[in-house]
């Protein structure tokens, strides 16, 4: 699975499962956040809107250009949102 955010949007796929594709755009409140916080939405919405359902007992491999990404999902955060 792939994802990306931007100033405007996200979007992104997988390649496994089919060519499934979710893309969006960030309300005006939401473009306000931090690009970690954006990237870290745009996984949960890739993830919610492309397969999400097919993926139980899984193994899933994710793709992102954001390292603190990575560290979050791995770790966690001390910011509630």
């Amino acid at each position: 699975m792939y994802s990306d955010a931007s100033d405007v949007g996200y979007g992104g796929y997988t390649v496994e499962h089919g060519m499934h594709v979710a893309q969006g755009m960030w309300s005006p409140e939401e473009a306000k956040q931090s690009s970690t916080w954006r990237e870290l939405v745009a996984v949960g919405r890739v993830l919610d809107y492309s397969v999400a359902g097919r993926l139980s007992n899984a193994r899933v491999h994710w793709f992102t250009d954001n390292q603190n990404v990575v560290r979050i999902l791995q770790v966690g955060s001390v910011k509630p949102h």
